[in-house]
């Protein structure tokens, strides 16, 4: 069953953190959830690359064509908005994650599921995504000590 998929405004065609953050409180996916995401998938707007099950992955955030035909279908969103638009692309991901951590029941099962419902190769990416989102959060808790010492930006 399909949650609302409200698009950004279209001014957000490159990745901005205002892109991440949106995602992040519509979904209720952790901002450094959103950017490990990202640094595993390590797509590029306008990039399709071609898996080994012979399904494409688009976009800044890889989204692979089975969840873009189920945005045309459910939204009526073609795959060019996600392949060229990074904001586009990163409200997908965290739709997908949010979407699979619901399905499941399991937040990190979920998150594996954005990559892979086969077992071993969803528990391989949960971890690489695991590991890299405590690296942001440490950075984003150490960011907000130094400016709550009192330090500009």
């Amino acid at each position: 069953m399909p949650v609302d998929f409200p698009p950004p405004p279209n001014i957000y065609s490159q990745p901005t953190m205002e892109c991440f953050r949106m995602a992040a409180v519509r979904y209720q996916v952790p901002l450094p959830v959103l950017f490990a995401l990202r640094d595993a998938e390590r797509g590029k707007s306008g990039e399709i690359l071609t898996n080994k099950n012979g399904t494409y992955d688009h976009g800044y955030m890889m989204i692979n064509t089975v969840w873009l035909e189920k945005f045309r279908q459910w939204f009526g969103i073609p795959a060019p908005v996600f392949t060229y638009n990074a904001c586009y692309s990163i409200m997908a991901a965290a739709y997908i994650v949010r979407y699979e951590v619901n399905r499941t029941g399991n937040f990190w099962k979920g998150v594996g599921d954005y990559h892979s419902r086969t077992p071993s190769l969803n528990r391989h990416y949960r971890i690489k995504v695991e590991i890299l989102a405590e690296r942001y959060q440490r950075a984003l808790q150490q960011r907000e000590l130094y400016l709550a010492a009192g330090n500009s930006q």
